[in-house]
This record gives C-alpha cells, structure tokens and sequence, in this order.
C-alpha cells in the first residue's frame, strides 16, 4: 500500500523577515563606500590642484627672480657710463623685466626702481598678480608674487671709452697731435698686449683713469694722469642692455666730400670711404671703414653709424 507524501508550508514571521531585511543591509557596505570616495575625492582633488599650483608659483616666482637679478645687474653696468642717468637706467630695468618675464595683458607686472643719488646702486622689485587654477576651490583666485634685486656698483669711476678687443696692439692708439678729454670718466683698455694703448706724435689725453690690461707705449705723447697697466679687464657694460643692430645696404658718400673709397691719405688699408672736405654724413652702414682727414670737418646726423669691414680713422 503506497503512501501519500505531504508537503507543509511554513510561514515566516513578520519579525523575523523584517529582522534578516534589516540584517541584509547593515551588511550592505556600497552606499557606504560610495559615500566616503565622494568626501575623500574633494580632499585628494585639493592636494592634487594645490601641488599643481604650487609648481606653478615656484616656477613663475624662479622667473620673476630671475628676470629682476639680470636687470639690476645691467643697470648696474649702466651706471658704469658716463653719460648715464637715473631715467635711463629705470627704463632699462623695466624693459629687461618685461622682455624676460612677461604677463598677461590683463595682469601687467607692477615694477619699481630706485637709483642712489651718486648713481653707484640700483633696486628694483617686481611683483606678479598670478592667477591659480585650483586656488578658486578653496576661495583663493590670485596670490601676489615678488622678487627684489640690488646691484652695486664698486668705486665711482665712470667710463667714457673701453676697447674690447682682448689682444689688439694699440686698441686705444692716438697719433699726429690728437687731443682726447674725457671730462669726469675713464679712458680703458681690455687688450692684454704690451702696447694696448698706445700714444704718438704728441697727443694729448686727459681723464679721471686711463687704465689698460696690459701694457701701453706713450713716451711721445701726453697722458693725464699716466697710464695704470694691469687693470682687470672690464666686460662690456652694453652687452646685456642694447643688441648690435644689423649692418644694412653700404652709404655712398658724396664725391664732392673726399676723393672716393681708398684714395684718400693711408690708401686702402685706411678705409673704403675717405673725407678730406667738410660734409655732413648720414647714420648707416660704412662699408670697409671710414677715413676721416685732412681739414674736413664733418657733422654726423643722429643715428646709429656702423663701421663694418674696416677701421674708423680720424686724423
């Protein structure tokens, strides 16, 4: 005789399904999680924008550092010229500043100078509104950048000439009753040659300082105050304050003003260009040199004048 099976149903309670719901979700830790990556990616996203900009300021405030140290030194060599001034010498600061560490149009740097009243010290600051890029998270949009510089310039001697050439015999050669006052500066010589400067014929020079490198040759001249020899060599002053401009077409000189390129005293070798009459020369390119002689007095009209491929003689 088979018997029948049978199948019980049992009912959960209430309680007891509302218990392992309740179970199932204190369990549940993704809402969690989620929850605590939303607070934590604020944080990480600060440190990560604030490392970025932080990178950002030391690289500008380098810049800005930088660009303010290389002015106040050309200035400083600025005040190594005579005829310079505390406008100038403020102009060139603020130009140096600009060329080697640029703003925006909308942010300009703000650039100060002070000049000393006997010109042997320059201070310049120069300050930068920079703008962040993460800063506005945090309520902070522009953190002010400044760099300070001071240069000072050693003694008080001012130069009205400086031969550059390291190695020239007579780079500094006066001949022929030549008569050369620097009123208040100094007459200097970077050759390191024997005969850096060199005096003949009864010239006559005056300054505060004659100074060469090396050596000098001026039994036959007269030097006030005697050439000092063994100088330090100077570097140029204008090498980091103007470029050298480009040589352009070659000036022809009025034929009325001298007999033509090397037919002048001192054939070629004293230049292409030779004026024996007096005339008046316009600023441009002297091809080959240019020789001044004779009785000729010559007026030069403003501008920039370069003697290219040749010496410049006035005798």
């Amino acid at each position: 005789m088979a018997r029948q099976s049978r199948t019980h149903a049992y009912r959960v309670p209430y309680w007891q399904r509302a218990l392992q719901t309740w179970q199932r979700f204190h369990a549940d830790r993704r809402g969690a999680v989620a929850l605590i990556f939303a607070l934590t990616s604020v944080i990480l996203l600060g440190l990560v924008g604030g490392g970025i900009d932080y990178s950002r300021i030391a690289y500008r405030r380098s810049q800005l550092q930088s660009a303010v140290d290389n002015a106040t030194l050309a200035a400083g060599n600025a005040l190594k010229l005579a005829p310079s001034n505390s406008t100038a010498v403020a102009s060139i600061v603020q130009r140096i500043i600009v060329e080697n560490a640029p703003s925006p149009p909308d942010r300009p740097l703000t650039v100060q100078v002070s000049v000393t009243s006997d010109k042997t010290g320059v201070s310049a600051s120069a300050t930068d509104n920079f703008k962040l890029t993460f800063g506005a998270f945090v309520g902070v949009k522009v953190v002010p950048i400044t760099a300070r510089s001071t240069a000072t310039v050693m003694g008080k001697m001012r130069l009205c000439l400086l031969t550059l050439d390291p190695a020239a015999t007579g780079s500094l050669h006066l001949e022929k009753n030549a008569n050369l006052s620097a009123t208040s500066c100094s007459l200097y010589a970077n050759s390191n040659d024997a005969k850096a400067i060199q005096g003949d014929d009864n010239a006559i020079a005056k300054a505060d300082r004659i100074c060469s490198v090396g050596g000098s040759s001026t039994a036959r001249a007269n030097f006030a105050p005697p050439v000092t020899t063994g100088c330090p060599a100077i570097n140029d002053p204008l090498a980091s304050i103007v470029t050298a401009p480009p040589p352009g077409g070659c000036v022809t000189v009025s034929s009325a003003a001298g007999p033509g390129p090397g037919k002048g005293p001192g054939g070629p070798a004293a230049g292409n260009v030779a004026v024996t009459a007096s005339t008046t020369l316009d600023p441009g390119t002297y091809c080959g040199g240019l020789h001044i002689t004779g009785t000729a007095k010559v007026t030069l009209n403003p501008g920039v004048y370069i003697i290219k491929d040749g010496p410049l003689i006035v005798d």
